[in-house]
């Protein structure tokens, strides 16, 4: 087996020329299909991605292999970035959120991931506050409106304690 020779790192200006061909031909590159047809196609795709960003570049000649890894790289420290910056969000102890500092290229591969990067949306999720779409104030409007009779009612019942009054204004809640 033959050692791969390693080649010199992307500068910022390499990596934002692949960003903007990347964006120029994303109905290929990025494509989810996997069939043969598909990966032909794609194989094809970075072909002509490799010479067209040969021809940009002054720096260095590089192949699809080394193209194609760096596109990976800056796909994965961008969701790992993601992932960190919602961690964050989450964490207990008060004080400001401590959020990593974006990368220089994040927001323009953020863009170009699309959807991928938030993964599905799911309304029973604990994190749905993180989601803007899932609550509007409108909808939590009228939830507090349809519950507070019923809060109403069960407070003038004599005898009923509070924790059935929270287990019937909970069951009411998940209707």
């Amino acid at each position: 087996m033959s050692k791969k020779n390693r080649g010199p790192n992307f500068c910022a200006n390499e990596k934002e020329i692949l960003i903007g061909l990347i964006l120029k031909h994303k109905h290929i590159i990025e494509n989810k299909k996997t069939d043969a047809v598909t990966i032909a196609h794609k194989n094809e795709g970075w072909k002509v991605l490799t010479e067209e960003f040969n021809s940009l570049s002054s720096f260095n000649v590089r192949n699809t292999d080394q193209l194609r890894t760096c596109w990976d790289n800056l796909k994965r420290t961008t969701r790992k970035d993601k992932a960190a910056t919602k961690k964050e969000i989450f964490l207990t102890g008060g004080g400001k959120p401590n959020h990593p500092p974006p990368g220089p290229f994040q927001e323009q591969v953020e863009i170009l991931l699309g959807p991928t990067l938030d993964g599905l949306h799911n309304e029973f999720d604990s994190d749905g506050q993180f989601q803007e779409d899932s609550v509007t104030p409108s909808n939590k409007v009228m939830e507090v409106a349809e519950v507070l009779p019923t809060i109403v009612l069960l407070d003038a019942i004599p005898g009923c304690s509070t924790v059935v009054i929270l287990n019937i204004l909970a069951s009411s809640l998940c209707l």
